[in-house]
């Protein structure tokens, strides 16, 4: 009986045994599954981070482009400077590489998108690129590749355009700068001199803003800074500036077409405090108005757009020239312009409603208290602004010299003379932004930037504005219009 106890222990122990071996046995298995999986979990969850990674690196990249089109859009005068400038802000982009500043660290890894842009490809619509972009993490990376169409749309607003105008620009100018005796810029000042000490400050002068300067030398070889003068800084421009465009402005000052259709109706003069209203609600030709001495002239256009060209144009000793009607007025003048001794155009008129076009070779002359509230726009004549003489309106000049002295004041929303030299002097003041080949300032005289309002040049353009930026007249054009692009997916 002993021996049958002993026996059953024995194979109690032994089959006691092989569960636990058996169980080891699952155990160890269950426990390299588990493993197994976990290392799998990371595999996939690593390989499915580098994926949108890579994702996010691409779209971050084609959100910086995109911020950047309409800026290139509105600082380009046509498609090929268009696309040049597009072409000069993707160039940054080979390569961009989205790390620490982008992502934060996962499970102790820092992920890294390296993004590169090909193309352009020629496209029915524009310019096609491609974003590549690589993420990677825990050793692992994934590749998406987002598309993205880069187009050009032109503008026709009666053959007139605006330049982009960089922000908070007091003065643009080509060449040199002379500033002293107190005089001051009141804002930025954008230059393109290459020339060492073109900037030239003495005796207290001041620029409150920044001098922008595309200098290829030291860029504080570009400023020449004498007593007690400064500014508020140097700066590389984010942008170039496009003479071309402000130069075609010129354009726009030509003589209306089928001229030889237009009614002639000889001559306007008045004397003597003689006050006159006529009514012109057609295109018309006049060999001369002359005012003087109080006398009135009130032209009613009778809500037409009208054009009037003129031979010679002069007012003097309080006379006075006013418009009523709604439609804007158009004075073309052959050979002579002046106002003197407070004589006044469209003095409490609106701006954009009138644009002066003058062709002569005599000096274009305002002084003593006159005012000049329109556009005036000079095809080759020089113009002069004298003892508290004022213009109101925008100035746009072929001729080499603008003079504003002796406490005159441009308050212009702008100037451009591409090819001129601006002399400021005595307190004479600019109120707005001015672009010019050369400036010259002394004597307390000033340049005050001051935002400029589209409207009063080209009242019926639609201003799109670029980012931080001045205003450019592109019609109604949107950034949906100039750039889209398609999801980023694996190639």
């Amino acid at each position: 009986m002993k021996d049958i106890f002993k026996k059953e222990d024995a194979a109690g122990l032994v089959l006691a045994l092989m569960v636990l071996v058996v169980l080891a046995v699952l155990g160890i298995a269950v426990a390299g599954v588990t493993i197994g999986s976990h290392k799998l979990g990371d595999i996939g969850r690593d390989s499915s981070s580098a994926y949108y990674i890579a994702e996010a690196g691409a779209n971050l990249a084609y959100e910086k482009i995109k911020s950047g089109v309409m800026p290139a859009y509105t600082n380009s005068n046509n498609e090929t400077i268009y696309f040049t400038n597009v072409a000069d802000l993707i160039t940054a982009f080979n390569p961009e590489v989205y790390a620490e500043e982008s992502f934060e660290i996962q499970f102790g890894d820092q992920p890294k998108a390296t993004v590169t842009i090909s193309g352009p490809e020629d496209h029915e619509d524009g310019k096609l690129y491609t974003i590549e972009s690589v993420g990677e993490i825990g050793g692992k990376s994934r590749t998406v590749e987002k598309p993205f169409l880069v187009k050009y749309v032109e503008i026709i607003a009666d053959g007139e355009t605006m330049p982009f105008l960089p922000p908070s620009a007091a003065l643009i100018v080509k060449g040199k700068v002379e500033m002293g005796n107190s005089s001051i810029i009141n804002g930025d000042v954008y230059t393109d001199s290459q020339s060492k000490g073109s900037f030239e400050l003495k005796n207290s002068a001041k620029v409150t803003g920044y001098i922008y300067s595309s200098y290829k030398g030291k860029l504080e070889d570009i400023v020449a800074l004498g007593n007690s003068a400064s500014y508020g800084g140097l700066a590389v421009p984010d942008a170039q500036i496009l003479w071309p465009a402000y130069e075609s402005m010129l354009d726009m000052i030509k003589m209306p077409e089928n001229e030889e259709s237009y009614t002639n109706i000889g001559s306007i003069n008045l004397a003597n405090s003689k006050s006159e209203t006529i009514e012109i609600n057609e295109n018309v030709i006049l060999t001369n108005i002359s005012l003087s001495n109080s006398s009135k002239l009130l032209i009613n256009n009778l809500d037409n757009d009208i054009n009037i060209i003129v031979k010679e144009l002069s007012l003097s000793n309080s006379a006075t020239i006013s418009f009523a009607g709604e439609g804007k007025v158009n004075i073309f003048i052959e050979n002579k312009f002046e106002l003197d001794n407070s004589a006044s155009i469209n003095e409490n008129g609106n701006t954009s409603k009138l644009r002066i076009y003058y062709f002569g070779n005599n000096k274009v002359s305002l002084g003593n208290s006159s005012t000049l509230n329109g556009n005036l726009l000079i095809k080759k004549g020089n113009l002069e602004v004298d003892n508290s003489g004022q213009i109101k309106g925008a100035i746009i000049s072929g001729g080499k010299s603008i003079i504003i002295k002796n406490s005159g004041v441009f308050d212009a929303p702008m100037i451009v003379m591409p090819y001129g030299n601006l002399n400021v002097n005595n307190s004479g003041t600019i109120k707005g932004i001015t672009v010019t080949e050369s400036a010259d300032l002394s004597n307390s005289s000033k340049i005050i930037y001051s935002t400029f309002d589209s409207g009063i040049l080209f009242p019926d353009s639609v201003s799109v504005p670029g980012e931080g930026s001045g205003s450019g007249f592109v019609g109604e054009v949107t950034l949906d219009a100039l750039i889209s692009s398609k999801p980023a997916l694996e190639p």
